[in-house]
């Protein structure tokens, strides 16, 4: 009989290829991929620089128009760009031409920025239903009551100190214009602001701010690009900061940027009521007697709209239970924190 053979002799060594190099943990514990900000940034200047165009390109076609129905009119030439100027200071055409045009051109921007995005547009910039806590009306109303509120003291304040800002066509078209011109002006404040800087701010920038950094930060400089796009004055700026504020709890709470659209509607439609109340009262009790029924208001507006402010804030308690024997986890009501 032949002897055994050493089978590991005579068979050639197989060497093992070498292991992926790809990360072997599981998908799920890996980290997560985190989004670029810098493009929100570059998207904020970009909306600037389109609103400031817009703006200008308003003033341009708008003084040609009127230069030519004006020459078909038989006006004299000389006398022509005189008029043009008189038209322009009109309340109502200064608002107009300053505050539409700039507006459209940071939605633009943004509309424009978005179709480079993954996400469907209306997810992107939050303009989907709410998916977090809900919220009434009455709470809302109450919300912007305590923004208007500390606007207003803010900007009394500042200009005790500092003076009267100078006039903007918003102050202008309140304090000088037709109440036809009042009423226009806060129909125009509800409307587009509302709808235009919350798309800007709490929902293409603030949204993807969300996925990188914790809200509190988020929010925060959100609200700090919103501040600075109002910066005619020092008074306005600070004055914009609670509304940028709640506006951006009210997204991040409820995942949808249409409460704050609500609430920052009242807040400008009660600015501009604010400042029609002033005209009216002023005749009749004076500069002093107006400001002290001016305060009292700001100060009832903050009592009323404080307890929603409070709620809002307030960080939802935990409502997870254990999980039970048979392994099924309940249903727990999830609230933005």
């Amino acid at each position: 009989m032949n002897p055994a053979v050493d089978l590991s002799l005579t068979m050639p060594t197989v060497h093992s290829a070498p292991p992926p190099t790809t990360d072997p943990r599981p998908a799920a514990s890996r980290p997560p991929h985190k989004p670029r900000v810098w493009t929100v940034f570059l998207a904020w200047i970009g909306a600037v620089i389109f609103g400031q165009l817009f703006a200008l390109m308003g003033f341009i076609v708008a003084g040609i128009a009127m230069g030519v129905v004006l020459g078909f009119q038989g006006v004299d030439p000389a006398a022509i760009q005189n008029r043009v100027v008189e038209i322009f200071q009109h309340p109502i055409v200064a608002l107009l031409l300053t505050l539409v045009p700039f507006q459209l051109g940071m939605l633009a921007m943004v509309l424009l920025a978005t179709r480079w995005s993954p996400e469907p547009w209306r997810d992107r910039l939050g303009l989907i239903p709410s998916s977090g806590r809900a919220l009434g009306w009455l709470h809302l109303a109450m919300a912007a009551a305590f923004t208007l509120s500390t606007a207003l003291m803010s900007a009394i304040g500042l200009s005790l100190f500092l003076g009267d800002p100078a006039a903007s066509p918003i102050s202008t078209a309140i304090s000088d214009g037709s109440w036809i011109a009042v009423t226009l002006t806060a129909v125009l404040l509800s409307l587009l602001p509302a709808i235009v800087e919350e798309v800007v701010f709490r929902g293409y920038i603030q949204r993807r701010l969300l996925a990188r950094w914790s809200p509190s930060v988020a929010i925060g400089v959100s609200t700090l690009l919103f501040a600075i796009i109002h910066a005619d004055s020092l008074q306005h700026v600070l004055a914009v900061v609670p509304l940028g504020i709640v506006t951006g709890l009210l997204a991040h709470r409820t995942g949808s940027i249409k409460a704050g659209m609500l609430v920052h509607a009242i807040h400008n439609a009660g600015a501009v009521g604010f400042g029609a109340l002033a005209r009216l009262l002023t005749p009749h009790l004076g500069d002093e007697g107006t400001g002290f029924v001016l305060i009292g208001g700001v100060v009832a507006l903050g009592l009323v709209g404080l307890p929603a402010i409070i709620a809002l804030t307030r960080r939802a308690e935990s409502t997870e239970e254990p999980v039970p024997s048979n392994g099924m986890q309940p249903a727990v009501e999830s609230l933005a924190s």
